[in-house]
């Protein structure tokens, strides 16, 4: 009796020890597919990016290419008049940045300080560390609050072929790109007439806010939102709730 009780835990513990052995089996040949597997993706994304010429190219391409997600950085300089918001719609489109997780940068450069004059604010979105703490010199985006000032030479001052430009403006971007001879790609938009059914007044930075946003999707419209409504709704419920209904009309065109 004894001796069938030990007989059978013999046969117990040898079926445990096979059982245990197995899975260690087929977890290591899971981890080696694995890792089979994905070499094969990395040796013909490899072959692929070098089109089968090592040669032609450095170890330093080879890196740059095989990076799976391409930084970007974006520059951003904002043009108006003082009282027009230039400085708050700079402020705003970097606190939606921020809210996505990018380094970012913003200020102003004031011209004379008086209402009506001219100033630029300026922005800077990255999704790595931001260095320098330079005005932006070359921007890849200019936003032009107030129309009358696209004849400053401040205002187009560094922008390349590369650059866009978005103007508060009626008139059709053909016909300003021509009259101001820029080379890149444009966009107008009547932003002052939203500003003015809303608010009531001509302060049209919230509404190029939303074009710049909708344009180039730099970030999301719903973080813009966010922003833009706590921002006022600190002063006015009434004034935040009017600048959420000028970004959704903008949104709409």
């Amino acid at each position: 009796m004894q001796i069938s009780v030990c007989e059978h835990s013999l046969v117990s513990i040898s079926k445990h020890q096979n059982l245990f052995i197995s899975s260690k089996i087929r977890k290591f040949l899971k981890f080696f597919f694995q890792n089979i597997y994905l070499l094969c993706i990395q040796l013909g994304l490899l072959n692929n990016l070098l089109s089968k010429d090592i040669s032609s190219h450095t170890i330093k391409d080879i890196n740059n290419k095989l990076r799976v997600v391409k930084m970007q950085s974006y520059e951003i300089r904002f043009h108006g008049r003082g009282g027009q918001g230039a400085k708050s719609a700079a402020q705003f489109l970097v606190e939606a940045a921020l809210l996505e997780g990018k380094y970012i940068q913003a200020f102003p450069e004031y011209g004379p300080e008086r209402s009506g004059a001219p100033v630029s604010a300026f922005s800077r979105i990255s999704d790595e560390p931001i260095e320098t703490h330079q005005p932006i010199l070359s921007p890849d985006y200019i936003v032009v609050i107030d129309e009358t000032l696209i004849s400053e030479k401040s205002v187009l001052s560094g922008a390349s072929p590369d650059t866009t430009l978005l103007v508060n403006s009626k008139t059709d971007p053909d016909t300003l790109k021509k009259e101001i001879g820029f080379q890149g790609k444009i966009y107008t938009i009547d932003a002052s007439s939203p500003a003015i059914k809303y608010l009531g007044k001509n302060q049209a930075n919230t509404a190029m806010l939303a074009a710049l946003v909708k344009i180039t999707g730099i970030v999301s419209m719903e973080n813009i939102k966010k922003i833009v409504y706590d921002s006022y709704a600190k002063k006015s419920e009434k004034i935040a709730q009017a600048n959420i209904m000028i970004i959704e009309a903008i949104e709409a065109t």
